[in-house]
């Protein structure tokens, strides 16, 4: 089940943030949930090896931009 995470700015756009823990089936993995011009976009990280590097995840997110 995902769990609510603090919403993050992404290309100037509120994203709303869930996080599912490693399970069973699955990987851990976030998922970052906005809209930009009628489009919906998610963008999700998996932690296949349960590592986390918020730095490196952030600089990604950070660097997303819209033209």
């Amino acid at each position: 089940m995902d769990q609510p995470q603090p919403d993050v700015i992404i290309a100037g756009t509120v994203a709303i943030h869930t996080r599912s823990p490693r399970g069973r089936q699955v990987f851990a993995n976030d998922h970052f949930h906005f809209t930009r011009d009628g489009q919906m976009f998610v963008i999700t990280i998996l932690r296949a090896v349960d590592k986390e590097d918020w730095g490196l995840y952030n600089r990604f997110l950070q660097s997303l931009t819209f033209e």
